[in-house]
């Protein structure tokens, strides 16, 4: 679909809504409607009225108005969504579960109605009648809100930390990130790097508790044990790992998890992992490029279970071929083992993935609501409740992935980077730091970002510290 836009500048929120309801489409600007389906959206001359028309052919199919009535920027970009989300709405026959919310965070705004003195019931009401969101949606986004604070508060002048390691024992065909296969040498200089980034950031917990640590990637376990020992050693030489609530390492792949390696992330500090199964099928599995069966899940898990009071599983909602029957397997399956943490993904498609030219059938948007229906029915069932939320481009049917916990069990790094409510210093390539300051103007939110590809990061590492130095100001 080609858009042109008239009297303002918003083409990051016009192709956010537009995903919504086409999450996989292509939106080219242009000057000028022309041959095949486009878009115009404008602003009235005197910045009062927002406008979306849909044109097939050059002629108007569809026209939709939404009024702006406060002042300022925010106000504008909010009609101009509301505008191209009722244009789309009439011309596809469909009204995306989220309405005419974009942003990856929704239940950060229900949380801030609440902060304001809304009741979660109020902030629901809100959400379906001003952003159009399903009743569903919005009292999950509320549900979200309420739980995130069973997290508690941060530590005041708190800060978090993410190291990332970027290897895995094959690539899956949904994945997006700059993993990379695992190879010894390669991970060994990865290590020396981290290592001394790690020497650099670990300064910025001087006078701070560090509330959370987490290892992610990729697969952090695709790393031998006595990787993970020298990794998990030099964090224990720079940061307080004793004092931490919260220390999480990511033994996602259940084909590289074995006991050896537990042993070495229970002895050096670690009090929670994650083993993820994505599903139960092994059909499936072996479609989506993940080397392990159910079976290695079950063993990889009860080895999991000697070690761990706190374990989350992942579960993908969309995987190419599965019904809702399986994911009702697979979520029984998971069910059946108590975890304390079932995070429940939808499936996005990016760019980066080896799905996106595959061609393999991907879940309807009904099947994949269906999916997450049963999915979240049955974890309130088993007594757990919702406590994040993000929702991602590309995802059929513009659904969002939710963390549900045990009581007690409400995992904290993940409920601090949605609300962005803490400081979280990140180490690795791809890692993002991102600032969280009070100013006179408000809380302030800043990022500086490290280099996606693990080569480069080795090679720029100085540079990656020099960043930090320039530009972390907590």
């Amino acid at each position: 679909m080609d858009y042109v836009l008239t009297g303002h500048g918003f083409a990051s929120e016009v192709a956010a809504i537009v995903s919504a309801f086409r999450p996989n489409g292509k939106l080219i600007r242009a000057e000028r409607p022309r041959a095949g389906e486009c878009l115009a959206v404008g602003l009235s001359p005197g910045g009062k009225t927002a406008s979306a028309a849909v044109f097939d052919c050059e002629e108007k199919k569809v026209e939709k108005f939404a009024p702006i009535y406060d002042n300022g920027e925010k106000a504008a970009k909010r009609a101009v969504i509301r505008a191209v989300y009722e244009a789309l709405r009439e011309r596809d026959g469909y009204k995306p579960p989220w309405g005419t919310l974009t942003g990856i965070r929704p239940a950060k705004l229900a949380a801030e109605m609440m902060d304001a003195g809304m009741t979660p019931e109020d902030a629901a009401l809100r959400l379906n009648e001003e952003y159009q969101a399903d009743e569903a949606k919005a009292g999950l986004a509320a549900d979200v809100a309420v739980g995130q604070r069973a997290a508690g508060e941060p530590p005041p002048g708190g800060v978090s930390y993410y190291i990332g390691i970027p290897f895995c024992p094959s690539r899956c065909h949904y994945c997006s990130f700059a993993s990379n296969p695992y190879a010894k040498d390669f991970a060994d200089r990865y290590l020396a790097a981290l290592e001394k980034e790690l020497g650099f950031a670990a300064g910025y917990a001087a006078g701070r508790a560090v509330e959370t640590i987490y290892i992610g990637g990729g697969t952090p376990s695709a790393l031998s044990p006595e990787q993970i020992e020298r990794l998990l050693t030099a964090a224990a030489e720079r940061l307080p790992v004793a004092n931490v609530r919260e220390y999480t390492f990511e033994a996602g792949r259940p084909d590289t998890v074995t006991r050896e390696k537990l042993t070495v992330m229970k002895r050096l500090g670690v009090t929670r992992v994650s083993v993820n199964p994505q599903t139960l099928s092994d059909a499936t599995l072996a479609r989506i490029g993940r080397e392990h069966t159910a079976a290695d899940f079950f063993r990889a898990f009860g080895l999991a279970r000697e070690y761990f009071g706190d374990i989350n599983c992942d579960i993908i909602a969309g995987l190419p071929g599965e019904t809702p029957d399986d994911v009702a397997r697979t979520a029984e399956g998971i069910l059946g083992f108590s975890p304390e943490n079932v995070t429940v993904h939808t499936l996005a498609v990016k760019r980066a993935s080896l799905l996106k030219d595959a061609g393999s059938p991907l879940a309807a948007a009904r099947d994949i609501a269906d999916m997450l229906d049963f999915c979240h029915g049955r974890l309130r069932a088993a007594g757990m409740f919702p406590y994040y939320l993000y929702r991602q481009k590309n995802s059929p049917g513009a659904h969002e992935n939710t963390g549900w916990a045990k009581p007690g069990f409400a995992g904290i790094y993940n409920a601090r980077i949605m609300a962005e409510t803490q400081t979280i210093i990140a180490l690795g390539s791809g890692a993002s730091t991102k600032t969280v300051r009070e100013t006179p103007d408000g809380t302030r939110i800043e990022r500086v970002f490290n280099v996606k590809n693990a080569e480069e990061y080795i090679a720029r590492i100085d540079e990656m510290i020099e960043r930090k130095r320039r530009g972390v100001v907590i």
